[in-house]
């Protein structure tokens, strides 16, 4: 038989353990110099930080852009061509049943029906007002004379006729005298409407009518030459006459209206206006081929618009006012 070893039955002394109480641990410090040896700690394990995750939208492809404008123009095509059947084709193609007028029952005796006539339209009346002489100084002898409407040119003949009549039976040394117009009825005639009698269109009726008093006073001056007739405007309310120089002055266009004025016709003008005084006012003349045919304008006492086919008989006017 094999040898097998002998193992000693008795077990090994345990190791001396050896245990630590508070008593220990104040011994072993005392022992190393009063120095408490604390236990290691664990280090602190580093937490890493939290990153915010943000999401990005990622850029809109061209081709959804051009889809979405594309998409957009058909719409407001679409609203349009609805409108423009709805407006313009329904009625065309359905249009709205208008019933017939009715026919208004003839008389039993078929004789038509009668047709109301349209009421004409009044002539505006003539302003109504007393004449005065604007002359503070009178005239040597004073006349009336009636005019009517002038219908054609034969009729301004007639104007100068009926002066012609009046001054017949004046004596010859009377020199300057006042002419009192009137209508067929006696009424004193508006300087308006004595414009529209001789077919003198100077201004218009509208400025002369808001302008001026529609009374006037109309004078007659004789000298070797002939009668050179003239007439004095006074200006309505407070109105201040430099307001309407440039107005009045438009007169100057139209020679024909101005040579209507007078009682035989002047002939062709000698030029065109020249400017002169009279009494420290500016006057306005235009000599005309006929001897002593003399157009002159002016204002004087900052009221009084003189007209006179005579310069001279403009001169005599004005000493009289």
């Amino acid at each position: 038989m094999p040898n097998i070893p002998q193992t000693s039955a008795v077990p090994e002394a345990p190791k001396e353990v050896i245990i630590r109480t508070m008593a220990s641990d104040l011994e072993l410090m005392a022992k190393s110099g009063g120095t408490l040896v604390a236990r290691s700690q664990p280090a602190p394990v580093a937490t890493p930080p939290v990153q915010t995750v943000k999401t990005v939208k990622p850029p809109m492809d061209s081709a959804a852009i051009i889809k979405i404008v594309i998409w957009g123009a058909i719409g407001l095509i679409g609203i349009g061509i609805v409108f423009v059947v709805g407006y313009y084709v329904v009625p065309l193609v359905f249009p709205k049943t208008i019933p017939p007028a009715s026919t208004p029952t003839l008389p039993a005796d078929n004789q038509s029906a009668p047709q109301t006539q349209l009421p004409e339209t009044p002539e505006l009346p003539s302003p109504v007002f007393s004449h005065k002489s604007f002359f503070s100084t009178p005239a040597e002898r004073n006349t009336s004379i009636s005019l009517e409407p002038a219908t054609a040119a034969a009729n301004l003949q007639t104007f100068a006729e009926r002066i012609a009549s009046a001054l017949a039976d004046i004596p010859p040394e009377i020199s300057f005298l006042e002419l009192t117009m009137q209508d067929t009825d006696g009424k004193p005639l508006s300087w308006t409407k004595f414009l529209s009698f001789i077919n003198a269109d100077l201004l218009t009726s509208d400025f002369f009518l808001s302008k001026f008093n529609q009374d006037f006073t109309a004078f007659i001056y004789r000298d070797k030459n002939g009668a050179w007739p003239g007439y004095v405007l006074q200006l309505a309310g407070n109105q201040n006459p430099l307001l309407f120089r440039s107005q009045t002055n438009a007169m100057e266009n139209g020679v024909p209206a101005l040579q209507n004025l007078y009682l035989v016709p002047p002939g062709n003008p000698n030029g065109g206006f020249q400017d002169s005084q009279l009494v420290g006012e500016p006057v306005r003349t235009l000599v005309f081929k006929q001897a002593g045919a003399v157009f002159a304008y002016g204002w004087f006492h900052s009221k009084y618009l003189v007209l006179s086919t005579s310069l001279n008989g403009l001169k005599e006017a004005v000493k009289r006012l």
